[in-house]
């Protein structure tokens, strides 16, 4: 929601900046329906354990009586059947490095390419 007021100022702030705004919005859009509607129905029950290059995947059980009270789907720590998966320490160490560093080549590019358009 901030997203979009913030874009709505953006707009009528100056009316050049509408390609940009529709992309970015649009890339956000794609990014977020990406993560929601493919990612995580993939994905085991679980959660991200030491950053985003393990996953702890919970025990679930149907039908637990927990006080008298049954249950439809049941989530749960076992650590006899839990399982954590995780990658090499080298792919944590490329994508830190790619989120510190990769940021400022794509902004010079994007800069470059605004500037090319106006002819200076």
């Amino acid at each position: 929601m901030v997203l979009l007021m913030s874009a709505i100022a953006m707009i009528s702030s100056n009316p050049q900046k509408i390609k940009t705004t529709i992309a970015a919005l649009l890339t956000g859009l794609c990014i977020a329906f990406l993560i929601g509607k493919v990612i995580l129905p993939i994905l085991p029950h679980g959660s991200y354990y030491q950053g985003i290059t393990s996953y702890h995947v919970y025990t679930v059980k149907e039908g637990i009586t927990i006080n008298g009270v049954t249950s439809g789907i049941s989530i749960y720590s076992d650590p006899a059947t839990d399982k954590l998966i995780t990658l090499p320490p080298w792919i944590d160490d490329v994508l830190l490095f790619l989120l510190k560093f990769a940021f400022a080549p794509l902004l010079w590019l994007a800069a470059y390419f605004r500037l090319k358009e106006k002819e200076i």
